[in-house]
């Protein structure tokens, strides 16, 4: 039995991914009962294009203090001085100072934080940046992982101390035959003249076979914090939020109706369709809310079991022993283009059908929109359209069927997705651009 499935895989990868982990309850903005039935807003399409470009740029002008935290500026130096890799969380913290998106890496840091597997106690000590040697040198410690920096380029003074600690109740896993301990708690420090400059404080809970129940991650850098939040349950739970001196700027979250499930089952990825049912899922920028609700179990369950045939081996009909041009080597030929064609016609065949099924089952079992929370309207829904992809050759014309997600606008204007964002964003890419600049 094959079962299509390509729309439903980035979306299931994330329920999954967040499903491994999980704290709060996250909530909507919108009540849910209502978020797919406000009315729509009566702008067309190059209005509310002109509303998104307006709300990313003000995401982006309220990033513009960040290069300029006390705690980016020491990482951008910490990550020039030849820094020892002695924890993944450490190099997750720094690399902060290496990259020049520093809100996405801020969002990977978290990831990595909250995936925490580490024995950290075999990393401790304190490492004192020698400026003579342009090296490190390291002291024992029994209770923590210090390292002791210049805070600005060319300064001959360790005026930045980063700290790392974690606390654990001795429940280990094994991981590639190494018996592993888990963190409960990991939290970070890093402080400038004494300031503390960068704050991370994170804790977990695990399953009996160590699947992490519950997960609760806080990093702040100046006035911006970014938190995660997950919870491992019948409903699975998840949530990322962005803010600035208290200002939600950027959020997402996952809520998923999972069956209950162990470390097993969890990396059985073979019937999904038996783990996950409805989620609903919400990422917001600014005053934009996209909202998304997806029944994987009965989209899955709705696909045809169809198998595509087999292709047509070409050692069928050659033996190797033809000569070209010769009046057995066409009569093989001609033989494997019917086979081919056959084949071909059987394909598309089941193919247009599977991707009929797919759309089908989308608009019977998910809702997509987007909505402007400064008025309560939607901007647009999401439908979703099936197309042709053509190759022809020799006389002939392969066909393959796919689909795409379409924006529908109050005006009932639709724009698929990709044409819809290659224009009428130049603003917002020159702001984006300057923001990365001011970090290199």
């Amino acid at each position: 039995m094959t079962k299509h499935l390509t729309i439903s895989s980035l979306f299931l990868a994330t329920i999954i991914a967040f499903g491994a982990c999980t704290k709060d309850k996250p909530g909507s903005v919108i009540d849910p009962d209502d978020e797919f039935e406000l009315p729509y807003n009566q702008e067309g399409v190059t209005a509310n294009k002109k509303f998104v470009e307006d709300e990313g740029r003000s995401v982006v002008q309220k990033l513009e203090a960040l290069p300029d935290a006390e705690a980016i500026k020491a990482l951008n130096t910490l990550a020039d001085l030849n820094m020892p890799e002695v924890d993944i969380t450490v190099s997750a913290i720094a690399r902060i100072g290496r990259q020049p998106n520093k809100v996405a890496e801020i969002g990977r840091t978290l990831t990595t934080v909250a995936e925490a597997d580490v024995t950290l106690s075999r990393a401790y000590g304190i490492y004192e940046y020698n400026h003579q040697r342009d090296d490190w040198d390291k002291t024992a410690s029994s209770d923590k992982l210090e390292l002791r920096f210049p805070a600005f380029a060319n300064s001959q003074t360790n005026n930045a101390v980063l700290t790392i600690a974690y606390t654990s109740n001795g429940q280990v896993i094994d991981i590639d035959g190494e018996s592993v301990e888990l963190p409960t708690a990991v939290n970070a420090s890093l402080k400038v003249a004494g300031q503390e400059v960068l704050k991370l404080a994170s804790s977990y809970a695990y399953e009996s076979d160590g699947l992490p129940k519950n997960i609760d991650v806080a990093l702040t850098i100046g006035d911006y914090k970014a938190t995660l939040l997950a919870e491992k349950g019948g409903t699975t739970k998840a949530e990322v939020k962005f803010s600035v001196n208290g200002e939600e700027l950027v959020a997402a979250s996952l809520e998923a109706e999972t069956r209950n499930y162990n470390l097993d089952t969890f990396e059985d990825e073979d019937n999904l369709e038996d783990l996950v049912g409805a989620s609903n899922a919400s990422i917001r920028l600014g005053n934009i809310q996209l909202l998304g609700f997806f029944d994987v179990r009965k989209f899955i369950n709705a696909l045809p079991n169809l198998e595509y045939p087999d292709y047509p081996d070409y050692n069928d009909y050659f033996t190797g022993n033809e000569s070209w041009g010769s009046a057995e080597y066409a009569a093989a030929e001609a033989a494997y283009d019917k086979a081919y064609r056959e084949y071909q016609t059987q394909f598309e065949a089941v193919d247009k059908q599977l991707m009929e099924a797919e759309v089908d089952a989308l608009k019977k079992y998910s809702k997509f929109a987007a909505v402007n929370l400064s008025t309560e309207k939607r901007i647009a829904s999401v439908d979703f359209q099936l197309y042709e992809d053509k190759y022809c050759y020799d006389g002939f014309c392969d066909v393959y069927y796919n689909y795409e997600p379409v924006l529908v606008f109050g005006d009932e204007s639709r724009v698929s997705f990709e044409d819809f964002a290659d224009t009428g964003f130049d603003r917002l890419i020159s702001d984006l651009e300057d923001l990365i600049e001011k970090f290199d």
